[in-house]
C-alpha cells in the first residue's frame, strides 16, 4: 500500500520547505527525475535543494515550485503526464500524489496559497538506498536516546547534507527535570568532543518552586574541526521535558 508512505513523506517535506526558500537556486532548465518524468506544470517557476535532504530518515532530493494554477489542476495535469498508476490523497487540505518508478517512490505535495495558485514540493526518495542509510540514522539516534535516560523517547529526527556539511536534529521526551535533560545532552556532547560556550536559562516556577511548563534552557558548543552544536530544553504541560539536539558537522 503507498498511503502511508505518502502521509509520512508528505508531513515530513513540509519541514524542509524554508530550506528550499533559503537556498534556491532560480528556475531549473531541465529535470532529472527517475523514468524521465517531468515535474509539472512546466510553466511554474521550480526551484531544486541543493545537496541530499534527509526527509523523515530517507536520502532525498527536494524541489519546489510555484504556480498560478490551482491545485486540482496541477493534480490532473500529473495524471494525465505522468500517467496510472498515480496514488491521490488529501492530507491537511493539500493534495498529495505518489508514484513508483523503480526502485524510486516520488512524492508531490500540492497546497493552496492565499492568492488562489499553488506551492508545490517534490521528493524523490531511492528505497533501496534509503533502508542502509536510515538505518544508519536510527543506530546514531538510538545511541542518543539511551544516553538521555531510561525513559527517553525519541520524538523526531531529521537529517541534511549539502556540499561541505551535515545538519542533524533529535528530539527527545523525558519524565526527568530540566537539568538532567540537559545534563545528560551535554555529557555526551563532550563525549563527542563538543566544548560548552554559552549557557542560557529561563526558568519558570510556580509557588511551591517548582518548574512549570514554559521553563527552558538553551547550551551552545563548538569543536576544534569546527562543528557546532545546540541543546534546547523545553517543560511542556504534559509534564515531560523536550529536548532538541541539534548538530552541524564539516565533511
Amino acid at each position: 500500500m503507498l498511503n502511508k508512505p505518502i502521509r509520512r513523506t508528505a508531513s515530513a517535506i513540509s519541514h524542509f520547505f524554508f530550506v528550499m526558500l533559503l537556498t534556491a537556486h532560480g528556475m531549473v532548465a531541465a529535470q532529472d527525475l527517475p523514468g524521465g518524468l517531468p515535474i509539472l506544470p512546466q510553466d511554474a517557476e521550480i526551484f531544486s535543494v541543493p545537496g541530499e535532504t534527509t526527509v523523515n530518515g530517507n536520502p532525498s532530493r527536494l524541489w519546489g515550485f510555484r504556480s498560478w494554477r490551482k491545485s486540482s489542476d496541477i493534480a490532473d495535469i500529473y495524471l494525465q503526464r505522468w500517467g496510472a498508476p498515480l496514488v491521490r490523497e488529501s492530507v491537511a487540505g493539500s493534495i498529495v500524489l505518489g508514484k513508483m518508478i523503480g526502485n524510486d517512490f516520488i512524492t508531490v505535495k500540492l497546497s493552496p496559497t492565499t492568492s488562489g495558485g499553488t506551492q508545490g514540493i517534490l521528493s524523490v526518495v531511492n528505497l533501496r538506498s534509503a533502508g542502509f542509510q536510515r538505518d544508519r540514522l536510527l543506530e546514531e539516534a538510538e545511541t542518543w536516546r539511551k544516553r538521555m535516560g531510561p525513559d527517553a523517547r525519541l520524538i523526531d529526527f531529521s537529517q541534511s547534507t549539502e556540499a561541505n556539511a551535515r545538519s542533524l536534529l533529535f528530539v527527545f521526551s523525558t519524565g526527568g527535570t530540566l537539568e538532567e535533560a540537559a545534563r545528560r545532552a551535554t555529557q555526551h556532547l563532550q563525549s563527542l568532543g563538543y566544548v560548552l560556550e554559552r549557557d542560557i536559562r529561563d526558568p519558570i516556577k510556580g509557588r511551591d518552586g517548582n518548574q512549570r511548563h514554559g521553563s527552558s534552557a538553551v547550551r551552545l558548543f563548538k569543536r576544534a574541526d569546527g562543528a557546532e552544536a545546540q541543546i534546547t530544553v523545553h517543560r511542556q504541560e504534559d509534564g515531560r521535558t523536550y529536548s532538541t539536539i541539534t548538530m552541524i558537522t564539516k565533511k
